[in-house]
């Protein structure tokens, strides 16, 4: 006696490492089969009234990534005002603030958190991010705590980098006036950095 069956059949997928996988990249999927249910018959007589279950698609591989502790993503730092006749000569900085940025709750696995910082360059010292504020002949330098390092808004050299222990990360910085003409007019001192992350 012939009969019909309706049903419907639910199902995750779960991805097992059995080796090294790669830190980046893709492997693409292409008519895999995860499972197959045998008709009347069995699989070898009557292969027709097999249900077989075939993916395609890709798996992409990303290495992890952390959170970033809340207040950082729009971070304020305030210095101190200055008076003129404490500015050093041209070059020369002063007022130094010292600041962080953290990130917390990092993947397994995720060795370092590389920060790239970017900002608009004052006209008479590329390494200085330029004034957006009232004052003249006064800009302001980012440095890296850990070597005293000037951070620049542009080029190559404005990438730096926190070592994850446990799941955490932290880069120490800071921020300070830098004198970048004799002519020195009072006003107030703005500028505006901006960052991205990457993860080794």
């Amino acid at each position: 006696m012939a009969y019909t069956a309706t049903f419907n059949i639910s199902y995750s997928i779960v991805l097992l490492r059995k080796g090294s996988a790669p830190q980046t990249g893709k492997a693409d999927i292409a008519n895999y089969a995860i499972f197959q249910m045998d008709g009347d018959g069995g699989a070898n007589e009557n292969p027709y009234r097999n249900f077989r279950r075939l993916i395609n698609g890709s798996v992409k591989f990303t290495r992890g990534t952390c959170s970033l502790r809340v207040g950082d993503e729009t971070k304020t730092v305030k210095l101190s005002p200055i008076v003129l006749s404490k500015l050093p000569p041209v070059g020369g900085t002063v007022g130094r603030v010292p600041f962080s940025l953290q990130v917390r709750q990092c993947d397994e696995g995720v060795k370092g958190a590389a920060f790239t910082f970017t900002g608009t360059a004052d006209s008479s010292n590329a390494n200085a991010l330029a004034n957006t504020g009232t004052a003249r002949g006064v800009a302001l330098y980012l440095r890296s705590a850990d070597d005293n390092g000037v951070v620049p808004p542009s080029g190559t050299d404005r990438k730096r980098m926190a070592s994850i222990v446990g799941s955490e990360g932290t880069l120490d910085l800071n921020a300070e006036y830098v004198v970048t003409s004799p002519n020195v007019a009072p006003g107030t001192v703005n500028s505006r950095v901006t960052f991205g992350i990457s993860y080794q």
